[in-house]
Formats: C-alpha cells, sequence, structure tokens
C-alpha cells in the first residue's frame, strides 16, 4: 500500500525536529515492524496552495501506482490559498477557484481510490502572522482560515470524503512563528491523524 500526502509546509513539516506530522506517521509505521509496511510519500512543498498541486497532482499519482496495491490519498492543503495578499486585499487563491480546485482532486482521486484524506486547517497567531515575520505583504487570519476549512468540509460531505477537523486542536502555544505548528503541534496533528485512520481502517495493518 502507499500512502500519498499533498501538502504545503506544515505537512512538509518544517519546524519540527523529527520531520512533521507525516514524518512521524512514517517513524510509527516502520516501528511496528508489520509485513508489507505502507510507504509513505511526503509529496508537500513549501508556500504550494491547491494552484500548484493541481498542476503536478495526476503526474505524481500515475509515478506511484502499484498494480494490485492499494491507495491512500490525503490532502492537507488551504492554509497558503487563504493567505491574504495586502497590497491587492485579496486571498492568494479565491474562493471559488479554491472550491473547484478541491472538487477536481476528489475527482480525480476516485479513479485510483476509495481512500481519500482530507486534513483541515490549523490556526493562526495573528499576533505573528498578520502580516507574517517574512514577508510584510502577507498576512493570514483566523476569519480566512476558518472560511476555508469550511469549505473543505462542505465539499467533503457532499462528496462523502473523509474530513478531518483539527482547526480547534491547536492552540498559539502550539505554534513556531504563529503560522507553522512546533514539535508539540506536529504530535498533536500526528495522533489524531493516525488515530482517525485505525479508526477508519484505511490500512490494512492495526496502527
Amino acid at each position: 500500500m502507499n500512502i500519498l500526502v499533498f501538502g504545503d509546509s506544515i505537512s512538509y513539516g518544517a519546524w519540527d525536529e523529527k520531520g512533521g506530522w507525516v514524518s512521524r506517521l512514517k517513524q510509527f509505521l516502520h516501528s511496528q515492524k508489520i509485513e508489507n509496511c505502507p510507504l509513505i510519500y511526503n509529496l508537500s512543498f513549501s508556500g504550494d496552495t491547491s494552484e500548484n498541486i493541481s498542476n503536478r497532482f495526476q503526474k505524481e499519482i500515475k509515478d506511484r501506482i502499484e498494480e494490485d496495491e492499494e491507495m491512500v490519498i490525503i490532502f492537507a492543503i488551504g492554509i497558503n490559498d487563504c493567505q491574504i495578499i495586502n497590497s491587492t486585499k485579496k486571498t492568494k487563491v479565491s474562493e471559488q477557484n479554491f472550491k473547484q480546485n478541491i472538487q477536481n482532486f476528489i475527482s480525480k482521486s476516485k479513479e485510483y481510490s476509495k481512500k481519500i484524506i482530507f486534513v483541515g486547517l490549523t490556526p493562526v497567531d495573528e499576533a505573528k502572522a498578520n502580516p507574517v515575520s517574512w514577508n510584510e505583504d502577507h498576512s493570514y487570519k483566523n476569519s480566512y482560515v476558518k472560511k476555508y476549512d469550511a469549505i473543505l468540509k462542505q465539499i467533503c460531505f457532499e462528496n462523502e470524503v473523509l474530513f478531518i477537523f483539527v482547526y480547534d486542536k491547536l492552540t498559539n502555544r502550539d505554534l513556531e512563528d504563529g503560522l507553522h505548528p512546533n514539535s508539540q503541534g506536529h504530535e498533536k496533528l500526528f495522533k489524531i491523524i493516525k488515530n482517525t485512520m485505525a479508526n477508519e481502517k484505511l490500512t490494512n495493518q492495526n496502527i
């Protein structure tokens, strides 16, 4: 079984000494010494939006299809879509385009797998993220995070796809720079996602 994760710098594992929640999930599965341990491909890139993933999504999947093998596809995307460009007062990806991209991800994913997961958006510390320290033209606000998170949840509900709500699971203490989770935050995300996958029986192994 292959597990493919599409996301941004958060799922990539920025600011975590153990490489983020995806790396923690991989390490946990390997530690169980189970037969035919799932292979996890972390296809997350810093700064990515749903637009960026749209450009490479199908190629990434086709490159990792294995005959007679199941596939789990996980999306952890949206925080950069709702990023506010202060100079234009618009989000990086409009709500309409975001909706269309998510719907396309689901439609295309169903061609390869029935096991599709969307991880919801994490909160931000606006005192540090509005604007972010590395670019004064970029801001993140929880009102927009919640709006895009709600879009994700609704589309998943309409398409009968698993949505993991995590917005209220992290606090400012779990954020390194106001945006990215620290090690404590990634540990929380790892446990939530691992337990959800186990409860939903999304792998052949008891995780």
